[in-house]
């Protein structure tokens, strides 16, 4: 049997017409994000209660704004351990990094290669980190597994991050009123690929917007 090939057009136009379908708590959602992470510590957590969230309304489920302070409860701990592991990796290769620009020689180029692949692999696995976090409780399982989403999944997790870095600046220059979803997008964005990748192992995937034109997509919405 062929594998399902991921494919980030499907996630863009999943993602999209889910948060037009739910514009309103998405908002709601957003804006508490926005609020619970005005204190630095507290981004992993609010960041485990958006990802919760979307990846129920992506399931169909009822999603109230109990859900949110739920999925603080349930994952704002595992979240801020296995970031606070992530970017400490992350801080390593920029001391790293700038440790071997102050020599000349060819090891310390060779080592200066290294870390930069190394850090950018790091950044591009951030893709499937959140998600996996919500469904694996081991934080060495969430990076390793997060690595070999990426390694078997390279072209697929390039476009999706450059699509996420244009989407992100194009909400930014318009600072409102889309600036208002931005959080919501991109977690629900992130839950969307991350189905696309685990689709030719599970078989499931979302057919929501499946097979539909460009003028339809932002003309005529799908059937459910």
């Amino acid at each position: 049997m062929e594998l399902y090939t991921p494919s980030a057009k499907n996630a863009l136009r999943n993602s999209f017409w889910l948060v037009f379908d739910n514009i309103g708590i998405l908002i709601v959602f957003n804006l508490i994000f926005l609020l619970s992470s005005s204190l630095l510590i507290t981004i992993p957590l609010s960041c485990g209660a958006i990802f919760h969230v979307t990846q129920k309304i992506i399931e169909n489920k009822e999603t109230t704004l109990a859900d949110y302070y739920r999925g603080i409860l349930l994952y704002g701990i595992r979240f801020s351990l296995t970031y606070g592991a992530y970017i400490l990796i992350i801080i390593l290769c920029l001391i790293n990094i700038m440790f071997y620009t102050h020599f000349d020689s060819l090891l310390s180029l060779v080592l200066l290669g290294w870390t930069i692949l190394f850090l950018l692999t790091g950044l591009l696995m951030a893709l499937y980190i959140s998600t996996l976090i919500l469904t694996t409780k081991n934080i060495f399982s969430v990076l390793k597994t997060s690595f070999v989403f990426l390694a078997t999944n390279l072209i697929f997790s390039l476009k999706i991050f450059l699509l996420l870095a244009l989407l992100t600046t194009a909400f930014l220059l318009t600072l409102a009123p889309f600036f208002f979803i931005l959080f919501s997008f991109v977690a629900m964005f992130l839950n969307c690929a991350y189905i696309e990748v685990t689709t030719r192992y599970t078989g499931k995937k979302l057919t929501y917007a499946h097979n539909r034109s460009f003028v339809k997509e932002f003309l005529v919405p799908p059937r459910a």
